[in-house]
């Protein structure tokens, strides 16, 4: 039921916001960009599409902040996971482009970091050709 998950992830963005401000710890940054996503799955859902974008715009920014601190594979792949989850919020050439710029932190992961699992990389290439087909087709 999406009304019940909204209201559930409504709350525990109202925890992992405040815990944020309160903390600002990567884990607690991780965990409020966790409940904007979920949101976002929530408006993807529902189709209110510009609603979803600004969530996955957030959760973008606090995935390439945690990227900039960290630099670990993990900070690097929740930005490949952001830009995929952007781009289910966009249409036409910009949903492929948000793809792209994942597929390039994706690339970015492999190259840095061989021993790190390359599923997130084939998984963008997936998404990324599944996308340019749609294109081309439309």
């Amino acid at each position: 039921n999406l009304v019940r998950a909204r209201e559930l992830f409504e709350e525990h963005l109202e925890t992992t916001s405040g815990l944020r401000e309160e903390l600002g710890t990567p884990a607690s940054q991780r965990d409020m960009s966790v409940s904007l996503e979920k949101l976002g799955d929530i408006e993807v859902a529902e189709e209110n599409l510009v609603r979803a974008r600004e969530l996955f715009e957030e959760t973008l920014e606090i995935a390439r902040g945690l990227r900039d601190e960290l630099g670990t594979p993990e900070s690097l792949r929740d930005v490949v996971a952001s830009y995929s989850k952007l781009s289910t919020a966009l249409d036409g050439k910009a949903k492929l482009e948000a793809a792209e710029k994942g597929l390039l932190v994706a690339q970015e992961l492999a190259r840095d970091f061989p021993d790190y699992p390359h599923q997130v990389l084939e998984e963008m290439e997936q998404h990324c050709a599944k996308l340019k087909q749609e294109i081309s087709g439309e």
